[in-house]
């Protein structure tokens, strides 16, 4: 489960919570769709899979929040904690 500005985020899948936690986690590094399927899932799968999910949580997610979830045009994605609009 996740809390963010005292909203209660509940309806991520397995496979979400996992991305979302890792890329915060790991905050403000950028990583490639190969290097989160190996890093925060530790498995093997197609990097569309990575676009998939990263599409799905910001739909999911605040607006706040999701504006968090950066893709880095050829590099990857990341997490900043503050973003500047």
């Amino acid at each position: 489960m996740i809390r963010f500005g005292g909203e209660v985020i509940d309806n991520l899948t397995g496979r979400e919570f996992d991305l979302l936690n890792f890329l915060v986690s790991e905050s403000p590094r950028i990583f490639s769709r190969a290097g989160i399927i190996l890093k925060a899932w530790k498995t093997v799968a197609v990097e569309n899979l990575v676009d998939t999910h990263i599409y799905n949580l910001r739909r999911k997610l605040p607006p706040a929040l999701a504006a968090r979830l950066q893709s880095v045009p050829g590099r990857g994605f990341r997490y900043l904690a503050t973003v500047e609009f």
